[in-house]
């Protein structure tokens, strides 16, 4: 049962057991800004566990805020549950909104359910879809685990069964076929011995496989093109499982977002279906393989070993070299490191100290402090997101349309709502006390505005080239 009513917040607990990751100041100091600004937010999720407790189950950081802006009163999603619903919950909240997970709290929260005595016998699909990550990682995760997952639970037509899974056959002891009895020094074969398919093997190391070995046609007992395409047929169904799985999540993700939940349950009855082959397949790949079959795997091309393992026959990037660092900055190398983090380098990087003076020129040649450079890497970040592609920081000072292109970028990111300055906000030239943001009325219309209290109009002129002013929305 599901109300939304206004609600006094001091009555809300943030339980540390419900509480997926830190509270992050800097995201906190966000929304409160947001919300001065009459900026709408989803509406925190509460559960009432009947014993004169309101936990909180999504929201912490928009809760935090609100109490920083000394907001004592909201409306929230007041649930009925128990301790565990709201954890619950909390594990699938940011799977569509909110600030974005980072690989390690995904991690942890894949964990924490396989941890879980009940959660854990949800198969891999529904854990995955929950918490909004990839059917794969919950399944990695599993196995770095070592859990016993012997029995799951499935859905299927509305209803849930338990399933067995697949286990490995017992091992077969050791007889006369694993002794060398022959003259040449090869295995004996065992007669009675039945020809076992070729399964999906655990590769410890993809690299023993990017030599090709050449096998020779008497070591093969069956054509030699047979086993290969068994296995690389199975390979492909499973990838496209895979593949189908993520494309699935992310349109009901897509649907949730605009209200629609008429697919849903046509996509999770194919997916269980899948679910349930993709695991079969899983249970026999656990099966040791014979060297014959090796063989027939180290065959294929690396690029294809690549696709197997990894799912893109593209080679790894190379990393760049750091080159030699004589005559360049600390805070160039900085800036660097910052780049490749949130823009990237191009497919072929040069030495890292390369990138590193076309900082220093900025700073020592067109005069810009730290904190403008810092400001033309968010910049040239909000270009690529708008398909502007400028991966090499030694272009930064090119010739563009509107000057260098630094210049464009950073002047087309200041003019921008999301502008917001790194460096310190300049004095009032009266009374040299720092400016603060404000809110000022021009022929009815308000705007924010860095300016001083008490000497608001020179200090107008001075916040304007700081950071132009924002209509209030």
């Amino acid at each position: 049962m599901t109300m939304k009513a206004k609600f006094e917040l001091k009555l809300i607990s943030m339980s540390k057991s419900v509480q997926i990751r830190p509270i992050d100041s800097e995201t906190v100091e966000d929304y409160a800004s947001l919300m001065q600004d009459k900026h709408k937010f989803p509406v925190i999720v509460v559960f009432d566990t009947g014993d004169g407790k309101y936990e909180l189950s999504s929201g912490f950081h928009r809760l935090k805020a609100m109490r920083k802006r000394d907001i004592t009163h909201a409306t929230i999603d007041l649930r009925k549950g128990t301790l565990r619903d709201a954890q619950l919950f909390a594990l699938g909240a940011n799977a569509t909104h909110g600030k974005p997970l980072t690989n390690e709290v995904k991690r942890d929260m894949v964990t924490k359910m396989l941890k879980d005595k009940e959660w854990v016998s949800w198969n891999d699909s529904k854990i995955a879809a929950h918490i909004g990550v990839s059917r794969h990682l919950v399944g990695n995760i599993s196995a770095e685990l070592k859990l016993d997952r012997a029995t799951r639970k499935v859905e299927r037509d509305g209803k849930e069964y338990e399933r067995q899974q697949p286990s490995d056959p017992d091992p077969k002891p050791a007889g006369p076929a694993d002794l060398d009895t022959s003259k040449d020094g090869k295995k004996a074969k065992d007669p009675d011995e039945k020809e076992r398919p070729v399964t999906r093997p655990e590769i410890e190391d993809s690299e023993e496989l990017d030599e090709p070995e050449k096998i020779e046609d008497e070591e093969l007992d069956e054509p030699e093109n047979k086993e290969p395409f068994r296995y690389v047929d199975a390979v492909i169904f499973y990838r496209a499982g895979v593949i189908f799985l993520e494309a699935s999540n992310a349109v009901k993700e897509g649907l949730a977002k605009m209200g629609d939940s008429s697919q849903h349950e046509l996509l999770a009855s194919i997916e269980n279906h899948i679910d349930q082959i993709m695991e079969a397949f899983e249970g026999q790949g656990k099966e040791e393989i014979d060297k014959k079959e090796q063989k027939v795997i180290a065959s294929i091309t690396p690029g294809m070993n690549r696709w197997i393992t990894t799912g893109t026959t593209a080679e790894p990037k190379k990393e760049p070299k750091k080159g030699k660092t004589e005559g360049v900055s600390d805070q160039a190398m900085a800036r660097v490191t910052t780049w490749m983090n949130t823009i990237g380098l191009p497919p072929t990087p040069k030495p890292l100290a390369t990138y590193a003076k076309a900082f220093d020129d900025i700073h020592n040649i067109d005069k810009q402090p730290w904190s403008r450079i810092d400001e033309i890497i968010i910049a040239i970040r909000c270009w690529k997101e708008k398909g502007i592609t400028l991966t090499s920081p030694t272009t930064l000072r090119d010739k563009g349309k509107g000057g260098k292109k630094w210049e464009s970028a950073w002047m087309q990111y200041r003019d921008s709502a999301e502008y917001k300055p790194l460096s310190k906000p300049p004095r009032c030239p009266e009374c040299q006390k720092p400016l603060k943001r404000g809110q000022i009325d021009r022929k009815g219309v308000s705007y924010h505005a860095w300016m001083c209290n008490e000497h608001p109009k020179p200090s107008l002129v001075v916040g304007r080239d700081y950071c132009p002013e924002r209509r209030v929305i």
